[in-house]
């Protein structure tokens, strides 16, 4: 009994030592979290005057605007691989920053007169997300989002305003001896919704796992859209048969309107329209 009762307190003992490893390998992580440097007056900084941390009192739709975002790594060791930080306008991807390690605890990371393109006049909702792809291992997953809204004043711009909806979407699919073909067809109604005409630019479609366009995305086809009046619209229509084998089933097609900026907007930031495949 006595050498049982050995074996038995050796391997509480065993199993204490291995909870304390988990646990200290647990907290000895990076830890990525917005962060409000001193002397700025959020942790994201919307301004139209460069050279300043403070935020501008009124915003109108003609203003160039400018960014600053602060980060810190408050865990307790840097990073030691690369990830991204995302911008979202309204709960579209709108910007994408790569940071190169290290991170490390000891200072905190910024970016300063991010020049934002055009936004339209309303209210919009401007997040920040930190490692979206959680390619680094933190003591706390939860903290890596920062949001706040904003409000934008009309003027008037005489600018176009591209933008859009798909009227239609659909796939249809044929299996033979040859195996699976699927198409795709829809229809995007680009609407000019500024007080100035637009000139001839090009929609790009793409095939996307989500609503927002990334660098992995298939690239399908490049179509133009005609000059559009102030208050006018266009309706592209897609038509593309996929690779035998490939089906598009719960992806997006994307539109993206005026994908080389070749037209000067009021909002640069409501041109890519995703439409889900049933």
């Amino acid at each position: 009994m006595k050498k049982m009762g050995e074996r038995v307190f050796f391997g509480i003992l065993w199993f204490a030592v291995l909870g304390v490893l988990f646990l200290n390998q647990a907290e000895c992580q990076p830890n990525l979290t917005p962060y409000q440097p001193p002397g700025w007056s959020d942790k994201m900084v919307i301004s139209n005057v460069p050279g300043t941390n403070a935020d501008s009192g009124v915003l109108y739709e003609t203003d160039t605007l400018y960014l600053d975002y602060a980060f810190f790594n408050d865990g307790t060791l840097a990073t030691s691989v690369k990830f991204n930080a995302y911008l979202y306008i309204n709960e579209r991807r709108a910007e994408i920053w790569s940071v190169d390690p290290p991170v490390t605890t000891d200072v905190y990371f910024y970016v300063e007169d991010f020049t934002l393109k055009s936004i339209g006049a309303g209210t919009h909702t401007l997040k920040m997300v930190l490692d979206p792809k959680d390619v680094i291992a933190e003591t706390n997953e939860g903290d890596n989002e920062y949001s706040r809204t904003i409000t934008i004043h009309p003027a008037s711009s005489g600018k176009p305003d591209l933008t859009g909806e798909w009227t239609s979407l659909t796939q249809t699919c044929k299996s033979n001896k040859s195996g699976l073909k699927c198409k795709i067809s829809g229809t995007l109604k680009i609407e000019n919704r500024g007080d100035g005409d637009a000139i001839s630019t090009s929609v790009d479609f793409w095939l996307s796992d989500d609503n927002a366009w990334d660098a992995g995305d298939k690239w399908l086809k490049r179509v133009s859209t005609g000059k559009i009046k102030a208050g006018g619209y266009k309706n592209k229509k897609l038509s593309y048969s996929l690779p035998k084998g490939e089906t598009a089933s719960g992806k997006n097609i994307i539109g993206g309107i005026d994908e080389d900026d070749a037209v000067d907007e009021t909002d640069e930031y409501n041109n890519d329209i995703a439409g889900p495949i049933p």
